[in-house]
């Protein structure tokens, strides 16, 4: 049986941010679970490698991931397999520093293994829009309940 995630977040930047993360999980094309949390202090690539390790999870019994996501770096990152070459050399960069987000990509690095993971990047699904527009809706009545907080405490 095949696992398909889909994952898409309110944040669409590569700077830290506050933001909500949609999760669509579907087996074998029956109806998906959608799961949403909220993030914050992170990137758009940060926020979706936590979203897919977590999705992992409700589906760690099937070894067949379809992965349906629309964040560049994180897609290229496990097409090119530099996830794998990070694991080999202790996450240290060209530059032999840590890369960024070591602690989170080595997670995932986990997660997958023993997996096979086919990628789509950036392709139209019916759950894209949905959990696109759904994190912006979320998002923003979360930025509405936090403005109300911060009126009553003044």
């Amino acid at each position: 049986m095949i696992c398909k995630l889909y994952i898409e977040t309110s944040i669409k930047w590569s700077r830290p941010g506050d933001g909500v993360v949609g999760i669509a999980i579907a087996v074998d094309d029956h109806d998906a679970k959608t799961i949403y949390g909220f993030v914050k202090n992170c990137s758009e690539a940060k926020a979706v490698i936590i979203a897919i390790t977590r999705a992992l999870d409700y589906c760690s019994r099937y070894t067949e991931i379809e992965l349906n996501i629309s964040c560049d770096f994180v897609g290229h990152a496990l097409i090119n397999g530099w996830l794998e070459k990070w694991e080999k050399e202790l996450y240290l960069g060209a530059d032999k520093k840590v890369i960024k987000h070591a602690k989170e990509w080595h997670e995932l690095f986990l997660k997958l293994r023993g997996k096979s993971l086919k990628i789509h990047l950036n392709e139209f699904n019916g759950y894209r829009n949905y959990l696109n527009s759904e994190c912006l809706r979320r998002m923003a009545k979360h930025e509405r309940i936090l403005q109300s907080v911060d009126g009553c405490e003044k």
